[in-house]
């Protein structure tokens, strides 16, 4: 049975007995985007250990690490901190991990630039209007470099809707999305994304998990952070880094704006 985490918490809040059934009955759970919904994890392991205690519980998650500390210890916690790599010993030793599916051709190689790679020279004066044509500057520079599919994530819905405009008007064919865009026009703009009609796709929060765009060969982060490892970056990043073993590219240019 394979079901949202949503549509499951809403039958059993409802009684409904089926969904109550299937917790009492199964033999593994397989909780995907586990580091998600803590409280509501909570809930079910402990509901299984007294009404199914025989039944195994697997949590997925790419980004186990959480920017609060202490809701790292309760996740690993929930699992009795027994946890599974892809590649044996990679849970003590992440670096390793990413370069091992790298070479397997799992994940694509991650190529990170800085602005100075990039030739562009970001201003001290931090103004919207100055890093909206920075911005600019970054993506012409990225396209040069033979990027054809960049996910771009704004810093805003207003700045995402301008750089898509004005990259267009400059002949590179681009959309933006956000959480207001009609779901018939999201899955027209993101078809066309996959096709490779569109070269740059613009979006301000809505992409950053569960969005699959093989074709993605750049990311481009323009919201200013001190911490690029957050897990929120880190699902950002993940977007582009499908390798050829999936359909997706063999490396993938990485922006980050950061905080300078």
């Amino acid at each position: 049975t394979v079901t949202s985490t949503q549509q499951l918490r809403l039958r059993l809040n409802g009684g409904d007995p089926i969904a109550g059934h299937l917790l009492d009955s199964c033999r593994i759970l397989i909780i995907d985007e586990v580091h998600r919904n803590l409280d509501w994890n909570d809930i079910i392991i402990n509901h299984l250990s007294e009404s199914n205690p025989d039944a195994a519980v697997i949590g997925l998650t790419a980004t186990p690490l959480r920017r609060v500390r202490h809701e790292t210890g309760r996740l690993a916690g929930m699992f009795e901190n027994c946890t599974i790599s892809p590649i044996e010993g990679g849970e003590q030793d992440p670096e390793r991990c990413i370069s091992e599916l790298t070479d397997m051709g799992i994940l694509a190689r991650r190529i990170d630039l800085s602005a100075t790679d990039l030739g562009i020279r970001l201003s001290v004066r931090d103004t919207p209007g100055k890093r909206f044509s920075e911005s600019i500057a970054i993506l012409k520079s990225i396209e040069s470099r033979g990027a054809h599919s960049t996910l771009v994530f704004g810093e805003s819905v207003e700045q995402s809707r301008k750089l898509a405009a004005t990259m267009s008007l400059l002949g590179f064919p681009s959309r933006h999305l956000d959480s207001g865009t009609p779901i018939a026009e999201r899955r027209a703009i993101i078809r066309d994304f996959r096709s490779g009609e569109i070269r740059f796709l613009m979006n301000f929060d809505i992409l950053t998990t569960g969005f699959d765009a093989p074709n993605t060969d750049a990311v481009a982060i323009f919201r200013t952070t001190q911490d690029r490892s957050q897990p929120l970056i880190t699902q950002m990043i993940g977007r582009g880094l499908r390798g050829p073993k999936f359909d997706g590219t063999e490396e993938c240019l990485i922006f980050i704006r950061g905080t300078h």
